[in-house]
């Protein structure tokens, strides 16, 4: 068997420059934010107005949608609503907020939420 050649072991050093890094912000967060509103999104089929559409075929046919807004809505239909009467205002107007609200409507205000798309 023939004897194997020897590797170069001998290490080759270089002199190595460092370059100085700029130290400023790069990029962007990704979302265009203008007066408070987003401008844009991943998908634009779900963008206002055209959405609407869609995320109501969600909320009729989808099983985990249904089940994430009925976890959200089911405290806010079965709580008791009352107006809080702190001294910031006269009990005459409590009681006429109330009346109006709870008493005096056609449709009661919780039977209108539920006919509403919080149902």
């Amino acid at each position: 068997m023939a004897p194997r050649p020897k590797k170069n072991t001998a290490r080759r050093h270089r002199q190595e420059t460092l370059v100085p890094v700029p130290m400023r912000e790069f990029g962007n967060t990704g979302t265009d934010l203008v007066s408070g509103i987003l401008n844009e999104d991943f998908n634009s089929a779900l963008m206002f107005p055209y959405g609407i559409e869609i995320f109501d075929k969600m909320r009729k046919s989808d099983a985990q949608v249904q089940a994430s807004l009925k976890a959200i809505k089911t405290p806010l239909l079965t709580a008791n609503w009352v107006i809080d009467g702190n001294k910031s205002i006269s009990p005459e107007i409590k009681e006429f907020i109330e009346h109006a609200l709870f008493e005096d409507m056609e449709i009661h205000s919780m039977n209108f939420a539920r006919g509403t798309r919080l149902s």
